[in-house]
């Protein structure tokens, strides 16, 4: 059920409800290991709670299961115009955030 996973945890974060997003997101992640999509999205959702550190570690796990795909899906997701470095611009600001 990862595809019911994952759209329940977008709908879930689009009504606010981001701790419930997170555990669709942490068991679409158990589902499809491999997978950076949950990754991507997770991150997303723990850097607009301001957790910096998880969203940087989900980010390069995302980045180390399909460099491509991860960026694809962030650029995506985020509704970015599409370029090669999307998503290591992301993790550079999410470690920017770190050192604030």
């Amino acid at each position: 059920h990862y595809d019911a996973r994952m759209n329940l945890g977008a709908l879930l974060s689009r009504l606010d409800r981001e701790n419930e997003a997170a555990v669709q997101f942490e068991a679409a992640a158990k589902l499809r290991p491999w997978s950076p999509e949950p990754l991507v999205f997770r991150a997303m959702l723990l850097a607009n709670q301001r957790r910096f550190p998880e969203a940087v570690a989900a980010v390069e796990r995302a980045i180390a299961a399909d460099r491509q795909l991860a960026n694809r899906l962030f650029s995506d997701a985020a509704r970015l115009p599409f370029k090669e470095t999307n998503i290591d611009e992301f993790l550079a600001a999410l470690r920017g955030q770190l050192s604030s």
